[in-house]
Formats: C-alpha cells, structure tokens, sequence
C-alpha cells in the first residue's frame, strides 16, 4: 500500500457506457468535466483521485491505500457485453464487504434491473456505507452549468457520512497514533492544575511524542457528578489544547477526537433522589412514574450527559446504562474503538439496580457489533471504566470474559481504571493488553488526594495496521510532570498475540 496525500479522495467510477457515445460527448469526458467542478466547489478541502472502470477487471485493480478515504459512484444499470448477472453479483459484493460509500446513478431508477439492485445493495448495506441516489441528468445539467453547487454538494455530504473514513485525519500509513488516557480525575476532589500542562507537554516531548492525536477518558470525571465538577473537567480537557498536549482545532477541543465513558461517580444519587421525592414526606423517596429506569437517565445522568455533548461528537449515539458505542470512524487508519457504559446502580427498593442480565446483554451486542466491522485485523481500543476491580469482580470478569475472544480478529487493548492501587503499570493477560491509569494510593479508597497521572499510548502501525503499543505512564510533581519510575514499556503484536519487548 502506499501513502496518500491528506485529503486526497479516491473516487471508482463504474459505468458500462463510459466509452460507448463519441469521445468529446462520451460518459468518461461527461464526468472528468463533472468532477473538475466537484474538485473546484471543494478546493482547499479535497482532491479527488478519480479513476474509470468499465469492466470488473478493471475494478479489481483499484488498490485503497491505509487511511486513504473513498467513494465509488456506480451506474445502477449495467448491462452491457462486459457485465453478466455473475460479474454485476460480484461488483456489488464487493462493495458491501468492502463498505464503500456509494453514489447510485442512473438515467432510469423506475427500470425493473435498477429496483432489483438497489434492494440488493441497500437490503444487504453495511451500517458503515452511506449512499445516494443522483439521476444522470442532474450530472449532465450540473456540466451544463444548473445547479452545480447543488450537486456538488450531494458529494460533500456523502463523504461526511461516510463512518470507518475521517476525511480530516491525515496519517501517512506508517506513522504513529497517540492516545493520552486519562482516568478517575475526581474533579472537585483532586487537583489537576491547568498550569502544569506547558510542563506536561515539554516532558513529553523529551520522549519523542508529539501531540496526541486522541483523547481517551475512562471515568470517575466528576467526584459526585455535579454540574460544577464537570465545568472544571472541561475547561481542564480545553487546557490540554490551548496548551498543545492534545490536537484541536481552531475553537478548541476537537470534539470527534475524544473517546469518553463513565464511572461509577459520575451518575448523581442526590440529584436522581432529589427528582423523585415525594413532596408530602421530603425524605421518602416515592415509586419512579417512569418506566423502568429511566429517572436513572432523565436525572442522574443528565450532567454527565451534558459534559459528554460538549466534548464529544458522538455522543447522540450513545445507549444509556447500559450501554455501548462503538467508534469506527477511524476504521481505514486501522482502530476500531468500543466505549462501554457498563456501571451499576441501586439506590433503594424503587429503583432497582442494573442486573448481570443486563450487562451480559449489552456486552454480547457491543461483542457481535464488533465482529461486524472488523475486517482486516483492525486493533480494538476498549474503554470501560472497570476492566479491573477487586470489588466488583463479577463484573470484570463478565467485561473480560465476553470480549477476549475479539482478540482473535486482530490486536485488543484494554484502557481502564477504577481500582486505586499501585497495580497500574500496563500489563498482558492472555492475548490482550491492559493499560490501567488511576494513580497508586494508600488504603482500599479513594484517598484525601489523588496526585494527576496520564498515560500516553502510542500505537505503532506499518501499512496502517497496528504492529506495536508505547506505553509512558507520566506523575505530576510539585514543580513537573516526571515519567513513571519503570521508564516507557513497549509490547509488539504478531501472530496474534502481544509481546513485551524484551521478554
């Protein structure tokens, strides 16, 4: 494979007809115009790599280089010499295994052969593959100068829906992706001091790393789950921009690049309580009116809730406890991401906690969502906020039990928190790497003080494919950040399995 530029859109033209009129009025000239002023409207945004199949040999040689995004317009009725029945079932197999995003054109939708495919296509489609329609007249008025802004426009708005492919992130195929994970901040309880971030950044750099290009948040944000907490985390997480630890854009915080899932502080008791209180006796609490647990997601995750939307993207994907959300926007970089929100609750005989069903429930999709989207070794970077726990360990073991066999579908890293202990230094188990990140303390709780601690991740990749993971676990000091005692820790992945470099 090899790279491509940034931006640039490799676009697969599939027509039957592309040479059939004379040369100057010929499809292929028709589009190369049309894609001259698609390239125009976009200027400074995309370049367009466009090439023309007319037959499936053809189409078989287009090779999509790592990361590259792409786009095949295909003509809905292909019935010329080059085309059976087979060759057609082919092309369109192709295209949904592969999850291209399609632009079906066609100068008559209403033909028994164009019905009959578009069901075919869009009946089997991958949730991955957006797709329009466009008739070939409005391709022919937009050359002619009709609405051509309009149209191009069509193209746009395709490409930006096209999940497993971020048309803003630009990594050449071998270089490095960096995630800083930060869990269990307590904010309101601990003290993460914006002004050590310049201190933070310059120590990083002494190893080489340059500025993350993700940030990954695994729980405990806010101390009790209050509005006011959740404002110092964000204006903390918008430091880490403004301060050139994490990459942003030019308002802030990039939100589509920040991965997030709670912790068990971070629904509110009080404020779900406080909601469900009968007025006659102020401190007995009331049956909940609302079906099931939904006063859990009306009340006591609402400023979670409104935390996550400032920072994030995706959050309006996200499933309520419990939950989970799987990211593949990144899929053609080779990182799928799967952010779970597994906690439980029970605050009293009315409100009745999350069961093991429950939670088993949600694993197995986020399990069988996974396996769905996975198709060439991707690595998988799950975040939940306990993987590990001696207090719940029921849990643990249900979250590790149920997706440790996605480690057999390419490499499978755990990134957690939760147990504060000094056990949070990277480690293997079976063939998956667990990166935990919640500073060592005394005692079996959370203590007076938690001293800030971050992970940077950096994920080794060749042809965009990861092949190795740099862990460097760095501790706030009183004048600086100061790497871990055990220095950076690096694991190979091959054959299936990690390695720790050295061993």
């Amino acid at each position: 494979m090899k790279d491509t530029q940034g931006g640039a859109v490799l676009v697969m033209v599939v027509d039957d007809q592309l040479n059939a009129e004379r040369e100057e009025n010929s499809r292929k000239k028709i589009y190369e115009r049309w894609f001259a002023q698609v390239s125009e409207f976009h200027r400074g945004k995309w370049t367009f790599d466009v090439h023309y199949c007319a037959t499936l040999d053809a189409v078989a040689r287009i090779e999509v280089s790592a990361g590259q995004p792409f786009l095949a317009v295909v003509d809905m009725v292909l019935d010329g010499a080059a085309w059976s029945p087979k060759c057609v079932n082919q092309l369109d197999q192709k295209l949904l295994d592969e999850r291209w995003p399609l632009l079906l054109v066609s100068a008559r939708f209403d033909s028994n052969e164009a019905i009959e495919r578009a069901n075919r296509l869009l009946g089997k489609g991958s949730d991955l593959a957006p797709f329009q329609f466009l008739t070939w007249s409005s391709i022919s008025r937009a050359v002619d100068g009709v609405e051509q802004s309009e149209v191009a426009f069509i193209i746009g708005a395709l490409l930006g829906r096209a999940r497993g492919q971020d048309l803003r992130f630009s990594k050449g195929s071998d270089e490095a992706i960096e995630i800083l994970h930060i869990t269990d901040p307590h904010f309101g309880k601990a003290t993460w001091d914006v002004g050590s971030l310049i201190s933070l950044r310059l120590a990083r750099q002494k190893f080489g790393l340059n500025m993350a290009d993700f940030l990954a948040i695994t729980g405990d944000i806010a101390d009790q789950g209050n509005p006011t907490q959740y404002k110092l985390a964000k204006e903390y997480f918008v430091a880490l921009v403004h301060n050139r630890v994490v990459t942003g854009v030019e308002t802030g915080i990039a939100r589509d690049r920040v991965f997030v899932c709670p912790g068990n502080h971070d629904f509110s008791r009080p404020v779900a309580l406080s909601a469900n209180i009968s007025a006659s006796a102020p401190y007995e609490v009331k049956p909940s009116i609302l079906n099931g647990n939904e006063w859990m997601r009306n009340f006591a995750w609402k400023a979670y809730l409104d935390f996550e939307a400032d920072v994030t993207e995706h959050s309006v994907d996200w499933i309520l406890n419990p939950g989970y959300r799987l990211n593949t926007r990144f899929l053609s970089s080779g990182l799928v991401v799967l952010e779970l929100n597994v906690e439980r609750y029970e605050i009293d005989s009315y409100q009745v906690g999350v069961s093991e069903e429950d939670l088993r429930r949600t694993i197995n999709a986020a399990v069988t969502a996974v396996s769905a989207v996975r198709r060439k070794s991707e690595c998988l970077l799950v975040l939940a906020h306990r993987h590990e726990s001696n207090i719940w360990l029921g849990l643990s073991q249900m979250i590790q039990n149920n997706l440790m066999g996605l480690a057999g579908e390419g490499p499978l890293v755990f990134v957690c928190g939760h147990e504060h202990s000094a056990d949070v230094v990277p480690s293997l188990r079976d063939k998956a790497l667990f990166v935990r990140g919640v500073p060592p303390s005394p005692g079996p709780v959370l203590p007076e003080q938690v001293l800030p601690m971050v992970n940077c991740i950096r994920f080794n990749r060749s042809e965009g494919r990861v092949k190795g993971v740099e862990v460097h676990q760095f501790h706030q000091h009183a004048t600086d950040w100061q790497v871990s005692a055990h220095g950076p820790r690096s694991y190979g992945y091959s054959s299936g399995k990690w390695r720790a470099e050295g061993d």
